[in-house]
């Protein structure tokens, strides 16, 4: 599967997704979708992974995976977020990824979705929701707000809010930040600080209207 990222903005965003000769590739069914005569959607039965109330990971939500098959020619297919937001590609053969918010939109039949619980020491609520894409592959992720990617150098440090969070390496150190967390936000949603160190890549979103900064 080849995926290029299209028009990219807040409010709409599109991917293709290039099959080859009878590839198949695991989508979210709830994205819009738009295929080349000869794709086919199928759907298959798999474990449920089940996320606690108001997280939502996309596919890796219910038990009936939906896939895109292509013909002997190959296919094409056009996925949009069924929110808008912006899209990002993350190849993770070499590395698993710990996704903290956002939707997982399209994963490679290789890519491997487990529901894990970080725990963070300190925080009102110390067991939060990450799913971890593992295995090989590439997969298509969708954010509600403008992406910043930051990457860490061995023991280096950075400190952003867990709401701007969107995704990081598996392998970076993730705490909750010693300095006193605000409990206010644009919204009045409350927040908290974290502080991840390196090295590893992570990947920040937020909408325009509420900027984030990381030292």
């Amino acid at each position: 599967m080849k995926i290029e990222l299209l028009g990219q903005t807040e409010a709409s965003s599109t991917a293709k997704l290039i099959l080859q000769p009878g590839e198949r590739v695991r989508i979210d069914p709830r994205a819009r979708i738009n295929m080349k005569p000869g794709v086919v959607l199928e759907a298959a039965q798999e474990g449920s992974l089940t996320t606690p109330e108001g997280i939502d990971f996309g596919v890796m939500t219910a038990g009936i995976a939906t896939y895109a098959a292509a013909p002997s020619n190959g296919g094409e297919v056009w996925l949009a977020p069924p929110w808008g937001g912006v899209m990002e590609v993350v190849n993770i053969d070499h590395m698993p990824l710990d996704i903290w918010s956002g939707s997982i939109l399209a994963a490679d039949p290789g890519v491997r979705l487990e529901l894990r619980f970080q725990t963070l020491k300190g925080a009102p609520v110390e067991q939060v929701a990450v799913c971890r894409a593992g295995g090989s592959g590439e997969v298509l992720l969708a954010f509600p707000g403008a992406l910043l990617k930051k990457t860490l150098s061995d023991m280096e440090q950075t400190i952003v809010p867990l709401t701007a969070l969107a995704a990081c390496d598996a392998g970076m150190r993730v705490e909750i930040s010693m300095q006193p967390y605000s409990i206010f936000h644009a919204g009045g949603m409350k927040f908290i600080d974290l502080n991840l160190t390196g090295p590893g890549q992570l990947v920040l979103s937020h909408r325009s209207a509420d900027p984030i900064s990381t030292p």
